[in-house]
């Protein structure tokens, strides 16, 4: 039978072990374990805000493409901003306000647009997510980066390990769009008597992606100005009932331009990609769908690329060709004068605009299900 030890912690991370043992048999007394060496007693309900600051390393492929330094904001449960800095210059805020989130970008600290994205999920740490849903769950003796380790199953699909001797998590492992992704938490240090990870790696090496996250700094309950997670009133989103701007842009395979004036009178997806994008690649089944489902009603697609390569794009669309015959080439891309206009910060950025023009649905409201339900209401059922 497994032994636990109960450990409380000093400053530094430095623990000390009492003579109080118990039985560690379900997954239920690991994930307690940690929350009483995490606490100092201490109950992670009064664990209401949280501030930290990082240097945040992305590596692809063996090669670093970016260090960002970040500031992680967060008033449990449901408001988070995530400001990003490079070079000092502040780069992009990511606010999520409860069910909704916000890419705002910024050129040298001015802005420059705001895209609305999937929601980013809120959390103290893992073990408390753990912590809340504990059905399915199932636990093994196993050994991890050396060390002997617990691990507890979620769904068959979710790995924790925590170690065996500090009982604190020392890794996440779960599927992403991307690959099998690892997040491995170390260094731990006391904090206002929680224990926290100071540093977090993720790797994909499906991939070849990784994401190593050094903290300098992490606050417990600090203050936070009330307006400190709302839109400011500069960042203005690109709304349902303004017209699309006006454009001109040249189809990839005979440099022929279209406009607006191309698909007026109909109602018309257009679509910001790139042959690096996995969403929007992924995306494209659904829209070969409702293309082929509404193209005789007066449904069109144009597909924008924001490729900086327009050979690949080229290679890409002979490979695997279109349902619509719009397949433009966005010339500079990111920074061209339209996608400026149409605030293109992150893609996939599909825009829905009626007969006249006018935006009916931008983003995520523009994609998937959601396109569904915006076509349904617009054509109809068959």
């Amino acid at each position: 039978m497994i032994k636990k030890t109960f450990f409380i912690s000093i400053t530094l991370g430095i623990i000390l072990f009492s003579s109080c043992e118990k039985d560690i048999e379900t997954p239920q007394d690991v994930i307690n374990a940690n929350l009483n060496s995490s606490s100092k007693k201490k109950p992670w309900e009064s664990f209401k805000t949280k501030r930290s600051t990082a240097i945040m390393k992305t590596i692809i492929g063996g090669q670093e493409v970016s260090v960002t330094k970040i500031i992680i904001s967060k008033k449990i449960p449901d408001l988070q901003k995530k400001e990003a800095f490079i070079n000092d210059k502040l780069n992009n805020i990511i606010l999520t306000q409860k069910d909704k989130s916000y890419f705002v970008s910024f050129d040298k600290g001015e802005f420059k647009g705001i895209n609305s994205i999937p929601t980013e999920k809120i959390f103290i740490n893992k073990v408390l997510e753990l912590k809340k849903n504990t059905d399915n769950l199932s636990l093994k003796d196993t050994v991890y980066d050396s060390q002997a380790s617990f691990m507890i199953i979620k769904n068959n699909e979710e790995r924790y390990l925590f170690n065996k001797e500090s009982k604190l998590l020392t890794a996440y492992i779960s599927e992403s769009s991307y690959g099998k992704a690892t997040t491995n938490y170390s260094d731990y240090k006391e904090i206002e008597g929680y224990l926290l990870p100071f540093k977090e790696e993720i790797n994909i090496p499906k991939s070849n992606y990784k994401v190593v996250k050094i903290y300098s700094s992490i606050e417990v309950n600090p203050s936070f100005n009330k307006d400190h997670f709302k839109k400011e009133k500069g960042w203005v989103s690109l709304t349902v009932g303004q017209k699309f701007p006006d454009f001109q842009i040249p189809q990839i395979h005979n440099d022929k331009l279209i406009s607006n004036n191309t698909v007026k009178g109909k109602v018309t997806l257009i679509d910001f990609w790139a042959t690096w994008c996995k969403p929007c690649i992924e995306e494209f089944p659904n829209i070969e769908k409702y293309y082929k489902k509404y193209k005789t009603k007066g449904f069109e697609v144009i597909s924008i690329s924001v490729d900086e390569n327009k050979d690949k794009l080229i290679s890409y669309n002979r490979k695997k060709p279109f349902s619509w015959k719009y397949n433009t080439y966005l010339e500079g891309g990111l920074q061209s004068k339209i996608a400026i206009a149409c605030q293109v910060v992150t893609i996939p950025k599909p825009i829905l605009i009626d007969e006249n023009g006018s935006i009916i649905a931008v983003g995520v409201n523009a994609r998937g299900e959601e396109l569904a339900k915006q076509l349904h209401i617009l054509f109809g059922r068959d």
